[in-house]
């Protein structure tokens, strides 16, 4: 998983593939796997309990690879905007 600033517009990839996310100010959140119906299986993600956070938005998009199948070598995920809230 990935979280990053959320982007006015998508980034093309190339094949149909959008990044959401903004790329120079991303970082890797949790890295884990999923079974054959998608459930996540590498345990809660911890989030901090701090009011400074109050309305940051951050944009939410998985890579799943590599996948030798997919030309720029892994899937993506759509994205989902994140407001942190009190």
């Amino acid at each position: 998983l990935v979280f990053g600033g959320p982007k006015s517009s998508p980034i093309p990839l190339g094949l149909g593939c959008m990044a959401h996310l903004d790329l120079s100010a991303r970082f890797l959140v949790a890295t884990g796997t999923t079974d054959g119906a998608g459930a996540w299986s590498s345990g809660a993600l911890p989030l901090p309990n701090d009011p400074a956070l109050d309305g940051l938005q951050l944009t939410l998009q998985a890579a799943v690879g590599p996948n030798g199948s997919q030309p720029i070598g892994f899937d993506l995920s759509s994205a989902v905007l994140l407001t942190f809230g009190f």
